[in-house]
Order: structure tokens, then sequence, then C-alpha cells
């Protein structure tokens, strides 16, 4: 089945729906906004270690935690805050954020 999405500056995206492997014009959800992001094959890599390593159902999973990690990061350190990051055995560490 075709099917068109008039978008917001008048531009009409065209596709197919209903075939196996096919790809669909859908619309945004009514909250949201599609964004497409080219990464370098090093930080593709990276996010899909982090994928299987968080057990994320997707890439678009793991940027979202990683944009609510880093804003939690960004809220302490603009409160003047100190990000210390402390490992097994009690030694303690400040963590340089580049914000």
């Amino acid at each position: 089945m075709l099917s068109a999405l008039k978008t917001g500056d008048g531009a009409v995206a065209r596709g197919t729906s209903g075939e196996s492997g096919a790809r669909s014009a859908k619309p945004a959800k009514a909250n949201g906004t599609r964004l497409n992001i080219t990464f370098s094959k090093t930080l593709l890599g990276r996010l899909e270690e982090l994928q299987q390593e968080t057990h994320a159902s997707t890439l678009a999973e793991v940027f979202r935690n990683a944009l609510v990690a880093y804003g939690a990061l960004h809220a302490y350190h603009k409160d003047g805050c100190e990000i210390i990051v402390r490992d097994q055995n009690g030694k303690e560490k400040v963590l340089t954020l580049f914000l």
C-alpha cells in the first residue's frame, strides 16, 4: 500500500506499508520529533557496545538514556557540585566534565 505524509513545511514523504522489509512514512509521535544523526564508525561502535552491555532494545534507547545521564550531571555541575567516582576499593576520583 502506498502512503503519503504531508509535513509541516509542505513537503510530502512517500513510502509503502504492509510489505515485509518495506519502510513506511510514519508521522512522529504527537509529543516527539524525529532526528537523523550521523555518527562516526567509532562512535557508532561505542553506542552498539553500550546497547549490548545495558541490554537496551534500540540505539535510540541508548541515546535517550545517555541524554538523561548527561542532563543530571550537568545539573549537579551547574549547581557547583563535584562529581566523584568511587571504585570497588573505595578510591575516589573527581570526574572532569566538559560542559
